[in-house]
């Protein structure tokens, strides 16, 4: 069926590389998670699974999307052969048979071939749990077209509930957690990053890994050290949601952002889309 006008500038405004391949907005950060670059590295075979990122709100999944675009766009993927679509716009999911719609307007208007012909096209759709039966819709599109497709959505109860249902084989489930410190450091404080001893994996502390680690540590200065403890503690009270760290929320207002933005969200949106509750407002 034929997408809105409104749904059309709202799909160009999300996608603003089809008009200048320069421009991906906002600007995503110049640091790379690990997992965000193991996402690329993923995407860029030629054949996949449906790549499905689960995880809790604000912790930087809109984000990877956007750095991933960047960086395909950069490596000389055509940006006619991207396309963003937020299921969190009711504007869009409303659309009738939305998925279907949009793919076949975006091969129409933007690839200007049909699906199926040339390289493939990369799909990205952030939120896709809010869509109804997503999961149908994705079954479709993924054995109809040769795309490659990346999915997030921060109910990871109803992605994989939905995944489990239709999509047995055909989708790699990955979460993405909040920051861990290393990454807060490597991200907003990266001198104290690189004082850090590597990473050390559970299996090389009974070779002495430990021991090695803790003599680094003892070979900072001392202003290093107080940085670093100082850092932690900053971590251990706010977490890793990177609003958090990089100056959005005032010192004095951390706890109020977690409580509006994450938990009440939990509560009030989540839970009750999974599960029939009588009173989401007694629940919160």
């Amino acid at each position: 069926m034929a997408l809105s006008a409104e749904a059309i500038q709202v799909l160009r405004d999300l996608n603003p590389w089809w008009a200048d391949p320069k421009v991906v907005r906002p600007e995503p950060p110049p640091y790379r998670r690990p997992l965000v670059v193991e996402l690329l590295r993923r995407l860029q075979r030629p054949k996949g699974l449906i790549e499905v990122v689960r995880g809790p709100r604000q912790v930087g999944k809109t984000t990877g999307i956007q750095q991933i675009i960047q960086d395909l766009i950069r490596q000389g993927i055509p940006s006619s052969d991207l396309l963003f679509v937020r299921f969190d716009l009711e504007l869009l999911r409303e659309e009738p048979a939305a998925l279907r719609s949009i793919l076949s307007w975006y091969a129409k208007m933007v690839r200007r071939r049909p699906l199926e012909q040339g390289d493939r096209s990369f799909v990205f759709l952030d939120e896709i749990h809010k869509l109804r039966r997503w999961h149908e819709e994705i079954k479709h599109a993924g054995d109809t077209f040769p795309l490659r497709m990346l999915l997030t959505g921060s109910s990871s109860v109803l992605v994989a509930r939905g995944g489990r249902e239709s999509l047995a084989g055909r989708v790699f489930a990955t979460e993405l957690p909040a920051f861990s410190f290393r990454e807060v450091l490597e991200c907003w404080k990266p001198e104290l990053a690189a004082a850090l001893p590597p990473a050390i994996r559970l299996r090389d502390v009974f070779d002495g890994a430990l021991v090695d680690s803790d003599a680094k540590i003892q070979q900072l200065r001392p202003q290093q050290k107080l940085a670093i403890r100082r850092a932690l503690e900053k971590y251990y009270n706010r977490g890793g949601y990177p609003r958090l760290h990089r100056g959005e929320v005032e010192d004095d207002r951390w706890a109020d952002y977690l409580v509006q933005t994450v938990f009440e969200n939990v509560l009030g949106a989540d839970i009750p889309d999974l599960f029939p509750i009588e009173s989401p407002g007694l629940l919160r």
